[in-house]
């Protein structure tokens, strides 16, 4: 399928109909033709009126034309995400929201994260009352990346890997549902172990993220479990 002429298409019918944005009138999105993100300017003429739903097409388009432009991808994503009682947005099937989010992880891939964006995204998400990550878990995953080789740090020092093994050693304590407690472990990964399950599971309980894990309640040994 010829996407590039599909989309000249669209952009040449809204500009032959000349459209203005009139109060009670048809509603448009202001669209750049050449993408910001491909060095598009903000002139007048690198910009048109579109429906909400020609917007829609037109962004489906330009992630199939550039399927590795990464801000193409991120910019679809949202679109299909975005909902807003001020803005009348065109309704996006489930295949184009499952294809969005497709192209936005593939887009993604091999990014590097600086230990500052993480705590920059991390504060702010955190600020909205949306995330419940403990500063010793940030702390315990950015010196996992680094020692994984994923930020943009080099290699971790000794006192970084003796942090980091200190964090991983640390005890903690097993109980019931009901607070009933059960045993104590030497460390996360002896727990799991001990009982064969899945150590991220029991990790996402000492985070916050989740309240029990395979019917126990876990807590690090020197906090009191409340009920």
């Amino acid at each position: 399928m010829d996407y590039q002429r599909i989309y000249d298409q669209i952009i040449d019918r809204a500009q032959r109909e000349k459209r203005v944005k009139v109060k009670g009138g048809i509603y448009y999105e202001r669209h750049h033709i050449v993408p910001r993100c491909m060095e598009g300017s903000n002139r007048q003429e690198n910009l048109v009126l579109l429906t909400a739903r020609e917007h829609f097409l037109c962004h489906w388009i330009l992630v199939r034309i550039y399927p590795k432009n990464r801000k193409l991808a991120k910019a679809f994503n949202t679109m299909c995400q975005t909902k807003s009682k001020h803005q009348y947005r065109y309704i996006p099937s489930s295949r184009a929201i499952s294809e969005a989010k497709e192209l936005d992880r593939e887009a993604r891939k091999g990014i590097k994260k600086s230990a500052e964006a993480i705590i920059k995204r991390t504060a702010t998400r955190r600020g909205r009352g949306n995330y419940k990550r403990t500063e010793e878990s940030i702390e315990k995953g950015i010196l996992t990346k680094q020692l994984r080789g994923n930020l943009s740090y080099g290699p971790l020092s000794k006192e970084h890997k003796e942090k980091l093994s200190k964090i991983k050693e640390k005890p903690i304590k097993q109980y019931t549902l009901t607070g009933s407690y059960i045993a104590d472990h030497i460390s996360l990964s002896a727990a799991a172990k001990t009982l064969n399950i899945n150590i991220s599971g029991i990790s996402r309980t000492l985070t916050g993220k989740v309240p029990n894990y395979k019917g126990f309640i876990w807590k690090y040994a020197e906090k009191q479990l409340e009920i």
